[in-house]
């Protein structure tokens, strides 16, 4: 299950496979999509969906240089570190 409505929200929910856990430093990514629509909400999550099926792709075969990969962990840092600052502003906890 990659889509869960909280409330009025919808966020994008995916576990982690094993291998990559380290990696990425978490068992599961949660991020909150911002909308309401399901249609909206539905279509992100196909791009979240594929853009870590492509990460997870190119760890696995190496077809990532060191540089690269310290690219993209930053990207996924970045933007799971936006999402845990949205939650605390609503008064969520991690």
């Amino acid at each position: 299950m990659y889509l869960k409505k909280i409330g009025n929200t919808f966020y994008f929910c995916y576990r982690v496979p094993i291998d990559l856990t380290t990696l990425l430093g978490r068992k599961e990514l949660k991020k909150s999509l911002k909308t309401s629509d399901r249609q909206t909400a539905k279509a992100a999550v196909k791009a979240y969906v594929l853009e870590l099926e492509r990460l997870g792709v190119n760890v696995r075969t190496g077809l990532l240089d060191e540089a690269q990969l310290q690219r993209i962990l930053l990207k996924f840092k970045n933007t799971y570190l936006t999402y845990a600052e949205d939650l605390r502003e609503n008064g969520m906890r991690i």
